[in-house]
């Protein structure tokens, strides 16, 4: 709940307008893969706080239950949450072309 509420409040356009290149749609994605990598740690702080859920209006279970939908994609989002990282490190020529291309091939 708070974090879909946020989510869709996002209008990346709108937010972000002057991004045309990709380095700073890489470095957004970045942050956003960080932010949901941690939903799950979040929620459940929140399930342990009294105070805080009747902020945002949630109960304990709903907050368990945010946490187990986060968690279960968790892995996902980290991995490519890495693939990005590693992507823009290539593009920025920090990785040489071979290991850029070794990591293609373990992904395929």
């Amino acid at each position: 709940m708070i974090v879909e509420d946020y989510l869709s409040s996002l209008n990346i356009q709108t937010l972000y307008p002057s991004i045309d290149n990709l380095s700073s749609w890489q470095q957004l994605v970045n942050k956003i893969g960080i932010a949901w990598y941690l939903f799950p740690d979040i929620y459940e702080a929140a399930s342990k706080n009294e105070e805080l859920l009747e902020k945002v209006n949630l109960t304990v279970a709903e907050c368990e239950e945010l946490n187990l939908q986060y968690s279960a994609k968790r892995e996902q989002v980290f991995s490519r949450f890495i693939a990005s990282v590693l992507l823009e490190e290539r593009r920025a020529g920090n990785i040489p072309a071979w290991e850029g291309i070794r990591i293609v091939r373990e992904r395929i």
